[in-house]
């Protein structure tokens, strides 16, 4: 990828910040504990193998990354405030569940900016991010503790190395490696 300028790395980062407030915004919703079970069902199985961190989860059905994120920065957060407070209720846990994905959404801007300016302008780069900061559909995902919003931040920063893969040289070994891999001649793209 291009090196970034500072006026491009502000207006980046601007986008990052208005899809984080965006996303945090009304994150308590369906808050206190009894009602996330209706709100949003998947979230009780992200935060409950969540609590169970280093054990056997007990649950195979979603990825383990986000319940293992959770799971960690659940245990920081009960280091953190056992020394000043009681334990935190359940509620907090679904809580960070959703911090957890409010993030993940939020970086999912950046590598999507990433890719368009590689493939784009920087206009068509900072259309591109500020239509994901702003998609209904990616704000309201963002605001539950499941793992599309994860998924959705893996996949650009898949994306975001294939299109850095699409300006190697093409007699660079990773351009070969590929090349054989999907079973096009080397020479081409």
């Amino acid at each position: 990828m291009s090196a970034l300028t500072r006026r491009d790395w502000f207006t980046v980062a601007a986008i990052v910040c208005v899809a984080l407030a965006l996303r945090v915004w009304g994150l308590t919703f369906g808050m206190p504990l009894f009602s996330n079970y209706y709100v949003r069902p998947d979230e009780s199985l992200i935060v409950e193998p969540a609590l169970r961190l280093g054990q056997d989860p007990r649950f195979f059905f979603y990825p383990a990354l986000m319940a293992w994120i959770t799971g960690v920065a659940a245990a920081t957060w009960r280091v953190a405030t056992s020394l000043v407070t009681s334990p935190p209720d359940l509620t907090t846990y679904f809580l960070i569940a959703r911090v957890t994905s409010a993030v993940c959404g939020a970086l999912a801007v950046w590598p999507t900016y990433d890719v368009a300016l590689k493939w784009s302008n920087r206009a068509g780069a900072i259309t591109a991010a500020s239509l994901l900061a702003l998609s209904p559909l990616a704000v309201r995902e963002s605001h539950y503790g499941v793992t599309d919003t994860l998924l959705m931040l893996c996949n650009a920063m898949v994306l975001r190395s294939a299109a850095s893969l699409d300006g190697a040289s093409r007699r660079s070994p990773s351009r070969r490696a590929c090349a054989a891999r999907s079973g096009s001649p080397p020479g081409r793209p």
